[in-house]
């Protein structure tokens, strides 16, 4: 771990922009702008626009079929949104027992979707892992997107669950249920939860395309003097409860704060292209994907739902939203 965070320089430019220098070949990765904001305050920054570009149903949504990998390195998704599945700690860690500490090398061999994802931006992945808020993600010290969430169910008091490695776990048998319970009788306190849940944001974080003297693409490194190009796109790291990791909750007990979890990551994605769009003027290509299931568990009826509320609350913004399907 200190080996690799001694192989890097990090710089911040006036606009918050983070640049990685590498030692050992004297190149400048650009990292971008990381953010970790609450749906809240999402909703407050797009709040702050004066739109004039706002149409009825201007969003566009589709279902399609598609590689992580491919269509980031597509250049005319240059600018794009991309949904990420991560743990709460914006990182790709395979079980709950997989630190930061243990290294990024492993999401290369990793072919699901996050870690495909935060290999395309690989910068970007280095920053989260080593350097994020200074000392990077070690000794304890991490990211938690759930970190309001716990305090507005006083989770200290409650023990309700712990946080290992970016995986939300029971603490005790019946603590999750009692959340959903909770849930289920307070619209507010639902509310709440969806609005508190936090997402890690990279704004503008590079792709590297690189291609060889003879204009052929290569993902591997060149010689000096080889044409380098770069793009951008915005990656947003979001989680779910990670159901079949749970030993002292079922399925059930799960429902109504897996939902309302769900229903915050995918506002938070919508959110943070709406943003875009309005600071830019422009129309945005959002890419996501079904965050929470598969190994997760999550019910597809947890996440459509989700899915559906958000493309509501956004449904006037200009989002070409594309659903993707891999496999």
């Amino acid at each position: 771990y200190t080996e690799t965070r001694n192989a890097f320089q990090v710089s911040t430019d006036k606009e918050d922009n983070i640049q990685l220098f590498s030692k050992a070949n004297s190149k400048i990765f650009h990292v971008g702008r990381f953010d970790l904001p609450s749906v809240f305050e999402l909703r407050q920054t797009l709040s702050n626009f004066t739109s004039t570009n706002l149409q009825p149903r201007s969003l566009k949504f589709q279902v399609i079929g598609g590689d992580a990998r491919s269509l980031h390195l597509d250049p005319s998704n240059a600018g794009s949104v991309f949904q990420v599945a991560s743990q709460f700690n914006c990182l790709e860690m395979v079980g709950p027992d997989v630190r930061p500490e243990d290294g990024v090398t492993r999401y290369a061999s990793d072919r699901t979707q996050g870690p495909v994802c935060a290999m395309a931006c690989p910068a970007g992945t280095v920053f989260r892992n080593y350097f994020v808020n200074g000392s990077g993600q070690n000794n304890g010290r991490q990211l938690d997107g759930s970190m309001e969430i716990a305090k507005v169910l006083n989770n200290e008091k409650n023990n309700y669950w712990t946080m290992s490695n970016g995986y939300m776990l029971s603490k005790r048998e019946s603590s999750i249920r009692e959340i959903s319970e909770l849930i289920d009788s307070d619209d507010d306190l639902h509310n709440q939860i969806i609005g508190s849940l936090r997402v890690g944001v990279h704004w503008n974080t590079e792709i590297k395309q690189r291609k060889n003297r003879r204009g052929t693409s290569s993902d591997d490194n060149n010689n000096a003097g080889d044409d380098v190009k770069s793009t951008n796109v915005c990656q947003v790291f979001s989680s779910a409860a990670p159901i079949s990791y749970d030993k002292l909750s079922r399925s059930s007990d799960w429902a109504s704060f897996a939902t309302a979890i769900l229903e915050g990551t995918y506002e938070a994605t919508l959110a943070v292209a709406a943003v875009i769009a309005e600071k830019e003027q422009r129309r945005i290509n959002v890419f996501l994907t079904s965050v929470g299931g598969g190994a997760f568990a999550n019910s597809t009826i947890w996440i459509e739902r989700a899915l559906r509320r958000a493309l509501k609350l956004y449904e006037h913004y200009p989002l070409d939203v594309k659903l993707v399907c891999y496999g």
